[in-house]
């Protein structure tokens, strides 16, 4: 069984098309797992970190949760129905590479 964040979290369809044509080849079901997994790991910012690409006139956004390797990011907002007692994945970032992954490139 797969270690969840005490979060729950839910992925809008726009974050899972927006995988789909940014990362050829990913499986958008595992948004949810990467998510997680950042939270779990640490891997997250209330602001968005330098080699982030901007989320064009999202203002609302909670957190920046992005994969070891920086490859993808997704921007949270608070979901209003639960009271901001879960978090909503609306958009699927391509994030800079760290240097080890530029290496191998």
């Amino acid at each position: 069984m797969r270690r969840r964040s005490i979060f729950p979290i839910e992925v809008t369809s726009h974050a899972r098309e927006r995988a789909r044509e940014r990362c050829p080849g990913f499986k958008a079901a595992r948004i949810i797992d990467e998510v997680h997994d950042g939270l779990l790991a640490c891997r997250f910012s209330a602001k968005r970190p330098m080699w982030c690409p901007d989320p064009s006139g999202r203002g609302d956004i909670a957190l920046f949760v992005w994969t070891p390797d920086r490859e993808r990011v997704y921007p949270l907002v608070l979901n209003d129905f639960d009271r901001g007692e879960s978090f909503r994945v609306v958009t699927t970032l391509v994030g800079e590479p760290t240097n080890e992954q530029k290496g191998r490139q």
